[in-house]
């Protein structure tokens, strides 16, 4: 597995604490994704990506670069 988590919360610490779960994960890491609000936004991601992948039949993820 590899890419970044994207984590949205309202609780600061919560999200901390998803976040720092994430990192300790080989090849994952823990992206600050605002508040919970911006969870619909996360969400919506992962119907594309289950398209990718069944259409170039891979396991494909999501990578934030420039951070």
């Amino acid at each position: 597995m590899e890419g970044d988590v994207v984590v949205c919360s309202d609780h600061a610490a919560a999200k901390k604490i998803v976040m720092d779960l994430a990192d300790q994960i080989k090849d994952l890491r823990g992206v600050d994704g605002g508040s919970l609000a911006n969870a619909k936004y996360v969400e919506q991601i992962t119907p594309l990506l289950v398209n990718i992948n069944r259409i170039y039949k891979t396991h494909s993820s999501i990578k934030i670069v420039g951070i």
